[in-house]
């Protein structure tokens, strides 16, 4: 066994996460960080729908909520261009949304006839340039039947959902990422902060990375122009590019109207019928050796599953935990290193999580999945009960012991609905088998909250590598339970992961591969999920 020691080499990679929650305060938003927005709220109080348009070819449907509390009105207007796909299923998706004040009116579907041909024209025109700015009717019968619904529901904001098939200001003429403000204040502002989070909650840089688009000034035919120019109100014409897959341009809208729909007080809630009741839990520091160890986890009503890792790096051979008899009161951990090891390794520290199975909607509104799901080295797909509004974090770890040659859990995705898992041997073992475990895992939505009267986060850190890459945490522990892992498989290589310089606001950590078949350890990036609690 080697000690560790830190070497002049090692680069810190010094990587500061933007936060929502980090603006909170002064956004007048509250406490719970996206993409983990949904809060607790009552029931609903009224959802309907009626037809415009009817009896015509251009009949689609609008979608209204009012959730029976004062506030804001919003208004989504989606499928204007018949080809701009992430534009009406965004609005599909926000159709089904429930609020918490205020309500919210979709058109998801607007231009049906256009989005049945998978067509920008309808009729040989552009629907939006049949509106026009400054007064007087509409010069298109579907456009103005449009006009008239924002006319009956009066809103206070106004979306309005596109594609582009480029890049506003890479050169190629194109407006996709850009978010295009009206005049009325403070519609600019709200942008600027989504687009900030954004670019950060999903790693945009370069040309994909968003920008705030011209101002909307009441100086052309299109919708959101004569929205400014007719009622003066906030609002944006949002574009995604299609250079980027379809479920991420819908993810991106998604994330946009909510963030700015928190901003000026109207928060979404989650309509999860899941357990509503904070679930009982335990997170715990542990120190691992080589021999099995049993740690005990109290009473409980099931029996949970358990994700304890990283290790800390105290010995440099490469290893992770391994854990087995994990049951209704207790569990037992030892360290594991590779085949091609000594077996032989200084104690570890490493965080622990205990948590019963189930799908659960904690108190602020946070939504989390717990599981079981016998894996081996092949692809085994878990499909969620509920699909998540954004991508979560995944942790997953193998439960049980009935192969005893060293394994690893890795996680491929995840996605809002589903992920994969397998257990990977060390890099000579390729191409044999490893008998079926049990893996447990945990999707839990990105954000802080509160568990049981227990601060927490959970997030994802991007672009970690076989260099030390450091986490800063969204909110400050006294004593801090890190539990983390690498929910990503861009780099096939069998790995793991450690940390080092655990405090109050973040850890170092960096991806560790074994050497059974060359020396090279270098890794490529990967994303690591975690999740710090105070202990």
């Amino acid at each position: 066994m080697t000690r560790h020691t830190d070497s002049a080499t090692d680069g810190v990679d010094s990587v500061g996460r933007r936060s929502f929650l980090r603006g909170a305060t002064a956004l007048g938003v509250g406490l719970a960080a996206l993409p983990g927005l949904s809060s607790s709220a009552a029931a609903a109080t009224d959802r309907s729908s009626y037809q415009m348009m009817t009896g015509t070819k251009y009949e689609t449907t609008v979608y209204v909520y009012d959730s029976g509390q004062s506030g804001p009105t919003t208004m989504v207007v989606g499928g204007i261009h018949g080809d701009e796909r992430a534009g009406y299923l965004a609005a599909d998706e926000i159709a089904e949304w429930t609020v918490d004040c205020g309500k919210l009116v979709v058109v998801p579907r607007s231009n049906v006839v256009a989005i049945a041909n998978d067509s920008r024209y309808v009729d040989g025109t552009d629907l939006n340039r049949e509106f026009p700015p400054l007064g007087g009717d509409c010069t298109h019968p579907l456009a103005e039947g449009i006009w008239n619904k924002v006319a009956r529901h009066d809103p206070d904001w106004v979306f309005d959902l596109h594609s582009a098939r480029g890049i506003y200001k890479s050169g190629d003429g194109s407006v996709g990422q850009a978010l295009f403000p009206t005049w009325t204040s403070p519609s600019r502002s709200y942008g600027e902060n989504a687009i900030a989070d954004l670019n950060d909650e999903f790693g945009l840089t370069g040309d994909m990375a968003y920008l705030m688009g011209n101002t909307l000034d009441a100086d052309r035919d299109m919708l959101m122009h004569r929205v400014a120019g007719m009622l003066d109100r906030p609002g944006y014409t949002c574009e995604v590019t299609e250079k980027a897959p379809l479920e991420d341009g819908v993810q991106w809208h998604l994330y946009t109207v909510e963030h700015v729909m928190r901003q000026y007080g109207q928060h979404r809630v989650s309509a999860s019928s899941s357990l509503s009741t904070d679930p009982p839990f335990s997170a715990m520091n542990l120190t691992l050796d080589n021999p099995w160890q049993q740690y005990s986890l109290g009473d409980r009503s099931d029996d949970p599953i358990v994700i304890a890792k990283p290790l800390s790096i105290v010995g440099d051979d490469p290893c992770h935990p391994r854990l087995r008899r994990v049951g209704h009161t207790e569990f037992e951990a030892r360290i594991e290193e590779w085949a091609n090891e000594n077996g032989k390794h200084y104690d570890e520290q490493t965080g622990a999580f205990a948590i019963d199975p189930g799908s659960y909607t904690l108190g602020d509104g946070m939504r989390m999945e717990v599981g079981t799901v016998r894996a081996d080295t092949e692809k085994t797909v878990v499909r969620f009960d509920e699909q998540f509004d954004y991508q979560p974090i995944v942790l997953a770890q193998t439960q049980t012991y009935n192969d005893s040659t060293p394994v690893v859990t890795r996680i491929r995705g995840p996605w809002t609905d589903w992920f994969e898992v397998y257990l990977q041997m060390e890099e000579s073992k390729t191409g044999q088998s490893h008998g079926e475990e049990l893996v447990g895992w945990i999707a839990i939505e990105r954000g802080t909250g509160v568990m049981n009267g227990t601060n927490f986060e959970a997030n994802v850190e991007r672009d970690v590598r076989s260099s030390w890459h450091h986490i800063d945490f969204d909110r400050s522990y006294d004593d801090p339970v890190f539990v983390a892992g690498i929910q990503t498989f861009n780099d096939r290589e069998p790995c793991g992961l450690r940390y080092k310089n655990l405090t109050s606001s973040g850890v170092d950590v960096f991806v560790e591969e074994e050497d059974s078949a060359d020396l090279d350890r270098t890794h490529g990036e990967e994303e690591v999920g975690y999740l710090v609690f105070e202990a």
